[in-house]
């Protein structure tokens, strides 16, 4: 492989690759400078195809300056053309490298005292910005203080104006108010003294005629109350749910062959002692308003209530469901003649207590009777509807 060192005068040095035909390459590099400060001299070649043999191929150079690419570097320097040996050339390309370091060393500390110089410069300009920024926070926190203080003060005389214009239409409207009212009073006054005798004339028409009304509204609502209890008698006659003394009559035949009732079946715990809770029930109220009954007594339901298990149970039931005793075992004795005084069937299976026809006793009394003899029996409450019996038993 052939290869050609060509430097041209005024010119850079740099690598010319040949034709792949030939294969050559041509190296030009560095400026012409740095070969003048190498002492090389150039001198112009009078004859363009004398070279000094630099490779070691068959080609002489000679012979290489005759082909076309050669001619055509030398054409296109448009000036003399020295051709230098490897060695020789390598030696000038290391001594330009060598002054191109020098030269971007130096270059470079140019580059690094310029910014430095620039950073300094930078800092030194932000130091004095935010010494700006600070002078005109300054001066701005000093102009808002004096304008929020001024204004302040404008309000506060405002405020102080404002309260004293209230004041002033404040004084002023009660004493209007205060003359208003003293002549409404004056004027109500006299329309009270002229009207009274009126008004008191006038009320007493209306309270006569008023009480006539009522009572005669309290006379046909208790006829229409009466006639209301006939019908719901007929009707539960009609239906055999009415039978309270059929079941009565049951439980006297029971109680006159030694039965007393199973007081197993009680939802409560057994009775206590009576001797230390009786004194108190007795003092307990009653939800009942109604007064002892006074009807005659069954000898029979007597006899029940005799009994000490009975006794005891009965305290502790009137004890639970705050009921005084003695008002209970009036009902308890009078229940059969009252039962008698109503119309009652006698079938046993069914049995209904309406509450709109018993009082509080009497309905505990009957709960709990029934309850000790298993007997079966539907409750209505005060509307008539079917319901769960309201006492603890």
């Amino acid at each position: 492989m052939a290869y050609h060192h060509i430097l041209r005068q005024n010119s850079s040095f740099n690598l010319i690759k040949s034709s792949l035909t030939h294969n050559h390459f041509f190296y030009c590099s560095g400026i012409c400078k740095s070969l003048l400060c190498h002492r090389l001299e150039f001198k112009s070649l009078q004859n363009a195809v004398k070279f000094i043999s630099t490779n070691n191929s068959k080609a002489s150079d000679l012979d290489l300056a005759r082909y076309d690419f050669i001619k055509n570097i030398y054409e296109n320097f448009k000036s003399p053309i020295i051709v230098l040996s490897q060695k020789r050339a390598f030696e000038i390309a290391r001594k330009i490298i060598a002054d191109h370091r020098e030269i971007e060393n130096c270059f470079r500390e140019e580059v690094a005292t310029i910014e430095k110089n620039y950073r300094e410069e930078i800092a030194m300009i932000k130091k004095n910005y935010r010494e700006e920024i600070a002078m005109i926070k300054k001066n701005s926190w000093e102009e808002i203080a004096t304008v929020e203080k001024k204004s302040w003060e404008e309000i506060a005389t405002v405020e102080k104006k404002s309260r004293e214009e209230v004041a002033t239409i404040e004084k002023k409207s009660w004493e209007e108010i205060a003359t208003v009212e003293k002549n409404s009073r004056e004027v109500i006054a006299t329309i009270e003294k002229n009207s009274m005798e009126e008004v008191a004339t006038i009320g007493a028409t209306i309270g006569k005629k008023f009480r006539e009304e009522v009572a005669m509204i309290e006379k046909r609502l208790q006829a229409a109350q009466n006639d209301y209890r006939d019908l719901i008698i007929r009707f539960m006659r009609v239906r055999g749910n009415f039978n309270l003394r059929g079941a009565i009559e049951w439980v006297r035949e029971q109680i006159s062959k030694g039965n007393y009732g199973d007081y197993s079946l009680l939802s409560i715990p057994l009775a206590i002692t009576q001797s230390s809770t009786a004194t108190n029930v007795q003092n307990k109220s009653s939800e009942s308003t109604t007064p002892p009954d006074t009807s005659p007594s069954d000898q029979r339901l007597v006899q029940l209530m005799e009994n000490t298990t009975f006794s005891e149970n009965l305290l502790k039931i009137c004890e639970i469901n705050k009921m005084t005793e003695s008002h209970v075992r009036t009902c308890i004795a009078g229940l059969y003649h009252q039962l008698s005084k109503q119309v009652h069937g006698y079938n046993k299976q069914e049995i209904a207590i309406d509450s709109r026809f018993f009082a509080s006793n009497e309905i505990l009394a009957l709960g709990f009777i029934f309850r000790i003899y298993n007997i079966s029996y539907l409750y209505y409450d005060e509307s008539g509807q079917l319901n769960n019996f309201p006492f603890k038993i």
